[in-house]
């Protein structure tokens, strides 16, 4: 038997803007996505520019995006699962409210480029400092 999928609501953010119809229009009108980097010194490297979002609290106003020793891709990733489920027309603690589908019925999809970029930037720089076999991300493997 052959269910059918229906998509109720979607979150983004991107380079080229905050939300499917920002980005969409960003697209059709061939706007760039590159820009200086921002969010990190990359002075040292060749290559100064990239696709960066804007700040989560600029992203989603006004939502509680969490605590803020969380990481900008946590909170980014709070604020658009908050505007999927406005999208959906489903409240933020929908659990409380009676989500109207069973467990088993419901399903996120979540897709990312490069969302650790800036705590892959912060182990580089300590393995820079104390050496590749010292630095801590590398005992996490062990």
């Amino acid at each position: 038997m052959r269910e059918e999928i229906a998509v109720t609501g979607l979150g983004i953010v991107t380079a080229l803007g905050v939300g499917d119809a920002a980005t969409v229009a960003a697209l059709r009108r061939e706007q760039a996505a590159f820009t200086e980097l921002e969010n990190f010194d990359a002075s040292r490297y060749g290559v100064t520019r990239g696709g960066e979002a804007v700040a989560p609290e600029v992203a989603f106003p006004g939502v509680d995006l969490g605590d803020r020793r969380l990481d900008r891709a946590a909170r980014h990733l709070i604020g658009t699962l908050d505007a999927a489920l406005k999208d959906a027309s489903l409240p933020a603690d929908a659990r409380a409210h009676g989500h109207p589908y069973a467990p088993h019925r419901r399903e996120l999809l979540l897709g990312s480029t490069l969302v650790a970029m800036l705590q892959a930037a912060d182990f580089l720089k300590e393995e820079a400092r104390v050496g590749p076999e010292r630095a801590p991300y590398r005992k996490l493997a062990e």
